[in-house]
């Protein structure tokens, strides 16, 4: 069992770090108590072909539990591997390369005037984006040139910029 959350601190690379099918036991990373992560990035953080996927919680089922979190301020590069659930608070910078992912979320920021990018770049398959509640703030969504997004979700969202050179297959803005 997995105890507590790692906490990877300004400026580190991660490099072939398996970390599949975790079961966090006591480690809440996020101050409002609502989620568990595995991995939560500070700073600037590279990831090069890892696996990061399957994450459980023994919590109270109130929590959603994520395999990697990045930190408002912070910045992230993922190149290559796979991730299962991924959570992004808002403020960050995270540039995704050659990769599968299933789940990225995103919501409920009280930051205002805060702004985030996130770069889905090529070789890159994600099953799921979820941007909700981002009323404070407004991400720019980049899907480049032979990257996949089967479903993006931008409820209740203001939107700074969204560039898709890509594919994406399924795309809800406020419900429609």
């Amino acid at each position: 069992q997995y105890r507590n959350p790692s906490y990877v601190n300004y400026n580190n690379e991660l490099n072939n770090v398996v970390l599949k099918d975790l079961i966090i036991s006591n480690g809440v990373a996020d101050q409002n108590n609502f989620m568990s992560v595995a991995v939560c990035a500070f700073g600037n953080t590279t990831l090069n072909n890892c696996v990061m996927k399957g994450t459980t919680s023994t919590a109270d089922a109130k929590y959603i539990v994520y395999d990697l979190g990045v930190r408002n301020y912070s910045t992230a590069t993922i190149n290559g591997g796979e991730y299962g659930r991924l959570y992004f608070w808002p403020a960050t910078n995270v540039t995704i390369n050659n990769s599968k992912v299933g789940i990225i979320d995103s919501s409920i920021s009280t930051i205002k005037n805060a702004t985030s990018s996130l770069v889905i770049a090529n070789g890159t398959t994600v099953d799921q984006i979820n941007f909700t509640h981002l009323t404070n703030y407004a991400p720019r969504v980049t899907v480049e040139a032979g990257a996949v997004v089967n479903v993006m979700n931008l409820i209740n969202t203001k939107i700074d910029n969204i560039v898709i050179n890509g594919t994406v297959k399924k795309f809800t803005y406020n419900g429609v």
